[in-house]
């Protein structure tokens, strides 16, 4: 598999003695969305700006659709799309005006930028409002139109920053299905920031997280969980109330912790393995006269492994769980 994004120990320090981002070594093969996420200050939009060249390293390298980003930068600007925390777009012209010059900018002829946003705005719903000025639009319309204008020169790979952020529900599902279909139909690499972890969980195929400017852990949601996560939970339905049972079952080898669900039939239990202790789980209740509706596993959120690595990384007492 080709590599889209490599990264060779990549350092930035802010003077005085601020460090940014700290020996980042990453790769990120092409096809793959990957997400970025970290807190406030933790070395996302630094890492992203290394990378789209708008900044400097202080040390290390990275190679970005093939190109160095020391050495080759305009020629690796022309392979990238970029959209920041801001679509930066013109509000007093229309949409297609705004990706005419944008696509103009990037070295297309009028007539190949006119089939291009022809084709784009049909595929991604936007059509109707072409000729609308874009101050008319939506927020999440224009971060909408944002990803568009980092898609009018097709390029292999694109940078986006924070691209559902302050939008509502409505709008942030536009926007990941634009991303969804980007990756799919278009085949395009990207390179994503959030602090939505649902999203994040929902769109990448590789997650990384990064702390104080240095990468945490990076592979798949389940790899994650498989790395940090030492315990499942499994749901357990019956017919009747299952509260008076919690001494029987939270004396069974093998079970961390037992909740009640709020309707009382079910209770979530917290096991060391799934194969293991599930048979015991439902033999020790048959046996007490529990009937059993369903007995359903379920996997730790996103959420709750990322605040496991946050709380590990920032030197924290609680084992994984």
């Amino acid at each position: 598999m080709t590599t889209a994004i490599e990264t060779y120990e990549l350092t930035k320090v802010f003077l005085p003695n601020i460090i940014a981002v700290n020996q980042l070594t990453l790769s990120i093969n092409e096809g793959e969305i990957f997400a970025f996420l970290g807190p406030n200050g933790a070395g996302k939009t630094t890492t992203v700006r290394l990378l789209t060249t708008l900044i400097t390293p202080t040390s290390g390298n990275a190679s970005v659709a093939g190109s160095c980003i020391l050495e080759n930068k305009l020629e690796l600007r022309r392979k990238i799309g970029f959209l920041s925390d801001r679509p930066n777009l013109y509000l007093r012209l229309s949409a297609r005006k705004n990706l005419l010059f944008f696509a103009k900018m990037y070295g297309l002829t009028h007539q190949e930028a006119s089939r291009r946003i022809d084709e784009m705005a049909t595929q991604f719903e936007l059509k109707e409002r072409l000729d609308s000025p874009v101050g008319s639009y939506s927020k999440g319309m224009k971060q909408k139109l944002g990803i568009l204008k980092a898609m009018i020169h097709s390029p292999p790979l694109m940078f986006l920053d924070e691209p559902t952020a302050g939008l509502d529900p409505l709008a942030q599902a536009s926007v990941r299905e634009t991303i969804e279909r980007a990756a799919d139909e278009l085949d395009t690499t990207i390179f994503m920031t959030t602090h939505n972890l649902p999203e994040a969980e929902r769109l990448a195929d590789k997650i990384g997280v990064i702390n104080k400017g240095k990468l945490l852990i990076i592979g798949s949601a389940s790899e994650l969980r498989s790395k940090i996560s030492k315990s499942n939970k499994l749901v357990v339905t019956c017919l009747d109330k299952v509260s008076g049972y919690e001494r029987l079952l939270s004396d069974l080898e093998g079970i961390l912790s037992i909740h009640f669900l709020e309707n009382g039939h079910s209770l979530e239990v917290e096991v060391t393995s799934f194969n293991e202790i599930t048979p015991i789980i439902v033999r020790s209740l048959v046996e007490k006269g529990v009937s059993i509706l369903e007995v359903r596993p379920t996997q730790k959120s996103l959420e709750e492994i990322y605040k496991q690595i946050m709380n590990n990384s920032n030197g924290g007492t609680e084992n994984a769980a």
